[in-house]
């Protein structure tokens, strides 16, 4: 495995039955000692660590768990860790909480590459964020709040190129500046989602859909000249909106229309569009 570290516990929640989760509890104790031992290994031997991927079902107290997350978290992140794949599965009928990722994960200077899924992801308290190697960050199913997000693709994530928040939730807004070199963003929205506002002239693709329907949306691009690729989908707005939207991408090559039905016509004059 090199300097890769990759754990999935059994995930028993994918049937009703109580049985299989009470074998699964006997066996936590073993997962974590086995865990602690391989981070363990690293720190002893002074390894720098690629990757730490984490896929674990929380089926007990979370409050119980939260700590040992975040000493795997923390040890990861003082190995160097370049890229954090944190994938926590909540048993919604025996948990009510959802887990808060620790804020070391915010001081990891040499981490370039972040996928979070079914967590909680809140800005440290003061508002410090060292993520200086910052290329690409993936969040599904993860709560965040519109703050969070506009400081991590701002002048504090200097790196970041890649984008992608999929059915995410905590936020009615989505505000993205200084992100100079922001490449794709690709946003799988919830239907609370009403403004969107993005300065980012090196932007390329631009992808954005909703999982049902939603109201009028606000989208300002206007800071995104050298837009390439736009798809869209279950976006609801005017044609007049919509070609307000394009005018601000003269260089844009390639157009997806999906499922927006609100347009009554379209009509486009280009010399780059395929």
């Amino acid at each position: 495995m090199g300097n890769d570290l990759a754990f999935n516990n059994l995930d028993p929640t994918s049937a009703y039955d109580r049985k299989p989760i009470k074998r699964f509890l006997k066996l936590v104790p073993k997962f974590i000692n086995f865990v602690d031992a391989s981070l363990s290994r690293f720190s002893d031997l002074n390894l720098c660590m690629q990757k730490f991927k984490l896929m674990i079902c929380v089926i007990v107290d979370i409050q119980r768990m939260s700590s040992v997350l975040e000493k795997w978290i923390r040890s990861a992140v003082e190995c160097g860790v370049k890229e954090l794949d944190f994938h926590a599965k909540t048993d919604t009928e025996v948990a009510a909480v959802i887990y808060t990722l620790p804020q070391i994960l915010f001081s990891a200077e040499s981490m370039n590459t972040i996928k979070l899924r079914g967590c909680k992801l809140e800005l440290p308290s003061k508002n410090i964020i060292r993520l200086h190697s910052l290329k690409s960050l993936t969040l599904k199913e993860v709560c965040i709040q519109e703050e969070t997000i506009q400081k991590l693709t701002g002048g504090q994530c200097p790196l970041l190129e890649d984008l992608s928040l999929r059915e995410c939730w905590g936020f009615k807004r989505i505000y993205i500046t200084e992100a100079h070199k922001l490449k794709t963003i690709k946003i799988r929205a919830p239907v609370e989602l009403g403004t969107i506002s993005i300065h980012a002239p090196s932007l390329q693709l631009f992808k954005l859909g909703y999982s049902g329907l939603q109201g009028p949306i606000a989208i300002d691009m206007v800071g995104c000249p050298n837009l390439a690729v736009l798809k869209l989908s279950c976006v609801t707005f005017t044609h007049q909106e919509f070609h307000r939207l394009i005018s601000n991408f003269p260089l844009l090559e390639f157009l997806d229309l999906n499922v927006c039905d609100i347009l009554e016509r379209i009509s486009i004059s280009s010399n780059t569009l395929m």
